[in-house]
C-alpha cells in the first residue's frame, strides 16, 4: 500500500542531484504510487526551483530513480484501470516537455497502441 510520506521522505534530501542517496534508492523498492502523487512529485521539480533557487541540472524529473518509479506507477495504474490515466492526461503531455529520458513518451505510446480512445486524446491534445 502506498503511504505518502514514505515518498516524501525518500526525496527530501536537499541535495536531489545526488542521486545516490539513500531515499532514492529505496524508491526501487517501493510499493507504486497512485497517478496524482507521482505527477505531483514531477511537478514538484518547479516549485522547488522557484522557491529555493534550485539551478536547473537539479531537477527531479532529470533523475533517473525518479524517472524510473514514476514511469513504474503509472504503468501499474494503468494496468488496473486505465481511466485512473486517461483524467490526468493533459499533465502528463504537459510532463513531456520535459521528458528527459523519453520515458513518458515511450509510455504513452505504449498505452496508446491498446486504447484507442486515448490514442485519440493524446492526439487531440498534442495537437491543440
Amino acid at each position: 500500500q502506498f503511504v505518502p510520506e514514505f515518498l516524501s521522505a525518500c526525496c527530501a534530501n536537499n541535495d536531489i542531484s545526488n542521486n545516490g542517496s539513500d531515499g532514492l534508492k529505496n524508491l526501487m523498492f517501493a510499493n507504486s504510487a497512485p497517478p496524482y502523487a507521482v505527477i505531483a512529485l514531477l511537478n514538484r521539480c518547479d516549485e522547488d526551483r522557484k522557491e529555493k533557487k534550485i539551478p536547473s541540472k537539479s531537477q527531479w524529473h532529470t533523475i533517473p530513480a525518479i524517472v524510473r518509479y514514476v514511469v513504474r506507477s503509472l504503468q501499474d495504474a494503468a494496468s488496473e484501470d486505465l481511466d485512473s490515466i486517461l483524467s490526468y492526461l493533459p499533465q502528463l503531455i504537459q510532463l513531456l516537455r520535459r521528458d528527459a529520458f523519453h520515458s513518458l513518451r515511450d509510455l504513452i505510446t505504449s498505452l496508446s497502441r491498446h486504447s484507442t480512445l486515448l490514442c485519440h486524446k493524446v492526439i487531440w491534445m498534442l495537437q491543440t
